[in-house]
């Protein structure tokens, strides 16, 4: 990795910390401000947000890689009856495909959570069978994570307990947290 830029309303300017680790295979964020809230008895009534990570990695010459799997840390409150959900979006940006992952709260709940987003093994299947989503082959790649915290109040919520999501930290790595398949280029 290269570079690591974020932008979005969950995400605004000075909200996120970022650290790359001296080899490039590793990387923190930290955010302050990726949280959505709903509490209707004081007039917040956020129900979603979304931050994009964009980090730029080099490549090496004739090799591409596959996006296998994310961590992400929180905090989440969530009334009884009501749901909150992470959906992640990862692809690159030269390419228009793209993968979903979606995490599923059920209230009631209020702790931290920590959840891993994985491409869907099947069972029983070998990994380099699965349909994988490959970079480019081009010496830099810019690969794009977005992720939008949602709150579902059940329907006749009342509104009389708040809820809130929050994503405290990502973390990667091309060896430990990031699941990262690499292949030759085809000639």
């Amino acid at each position: 990795m290269v570079g690591i830029k974020t932008f979005g309303v969950g995400c605004p300017e000075g909200s996120v910390a970022s650290q790359i680790a001296a080899d490039g295979q590793a990387f923190t964020l930290l955010f302050s401000n990726f949280q959505v809230t709903y509490a209707p008895t004081e007039n917040l009534y956020q129900r979603s947000t979304r931050c994009t990570v964009a980090l730029t990695t080099a490549v090496p010459a004739g090799w591409q890689f596959s996006f296998i799997s994310l961590d992400l840390r929180g905090w989440a409150e969530i009334a009884p009856q009501n749901r909150a959900e992470i959906h992640t979006k990862i692809g690159f940006k030269s390419r228009s495909s793209h993968q979903r992952f979606v995490t599923k709260l059920a209230g009631p709940y209020a702790d931290n959570y920590q959840f891993r987003a994985t491409f869907p093994l099947k069972k029983g299947q070998a990994l380099g069978q699965l349909k994988h989503l490959w970079s480019a082959c081009k010496p830099t790649q810019d690969l794009r994570i977005e992720t939008t915290l949602m709150l579902r109040p059940a329907k006749g919520d009342s509104g009389q307990t708040p809820m809130t999501l929050t994503v405290d930290s990502k973390d990667g790595s091309f060896h430990h947290q990031w699941g990262l398949r690499w292949r030759l280029c085809p000639p």
